[in-house]
């Protein structure tokens, strides 16, 4: 999507924004829910602000990835040149990423990570790769649901298995079998076709 100003934006899966009908004349304030990757154009008289929830992020005229999906345990800002401010007032956060940095916040808790990064993978899904980083395996199964459209579940006692790797354009078996594979559990297919992932 292009905005009126030339910022351009990229959605990934049950995604959307809400654009005010005034954008750009007085302010660029936008809501989104989901995941988004953006490239926007500067105007240092007029922030581009995304709202997401109390999350606030700010900036002038970068490109970032935001990652902010109601369902999520976490929001992820990641900034590929630029710099953004990201402002949580309920968590009593502002903070400001710069370039090649990722920031990781957990919602219910407020705690934070924030990476620097020598190659920024966090945009890969827009080539249809999927890439975690020390992921919980909980998180990573809604990013897969979304991707695949498909209902993968938990069914084990401890399941706090942290997720890392790559799949690239991977069939939805290929990617279970991989996480199976990592952490010793085991899938099978109920009578809905739900995937479940047991010990």
């Amino acid at each position: 999507y292009i905005f009126k100003d030339g910022t351009r934006v990229i959605l990934n899966a049950e995604s959307k924004l809400i654009i005010p009908s005034d954008y750009n004349e007085k302010n660029r304030n936008i809501q989104m829910v989901g995941e988004g990757f953006f490239e926007v154009t500067s105007d240092p008289t007029k922030p581009f602000i995304i709202k997401n929830g109390s999350t606030k992020v700010t900036v002038l005229g970068t490109s970032f990835n935001v990652k902010s999906y109601r369902e999520d345990d976490y929001i992820n800002v990641t900034v590929s040149t630029g710099k953004v401010l990201v402002n949580i007032p309920t968590i009593d956060l502002q903070l400001r990423i710069a370039p090649m940095q990722h920031l990781s916040i957990r919602k219910s808790t407020g705690e934070m990570t924030k990476l620097s990064l020598q190659e920024n993978r966090y945009n890969d899904w827009i080539k249809g790769i999927l890439y975690f980083n020390r992921e919980p395996i909980s998180e990573v199964l809604k990013t897969i649901n979304r991707r695949y459209h498909q209902n993968v579940i938990l069914e084990c006692k401890n399941c706090n298995h942290i997720i890392s790797g790559t799949h690239d354009n991977k069939s939805l078996d290929a990617v279970v079998d991989a996480i199976c594979f990592t952490t010793g559990l085991k899938s099978r297919r109920s009578n809905d076709d739900t995937i479940i992932l047991y010990d």
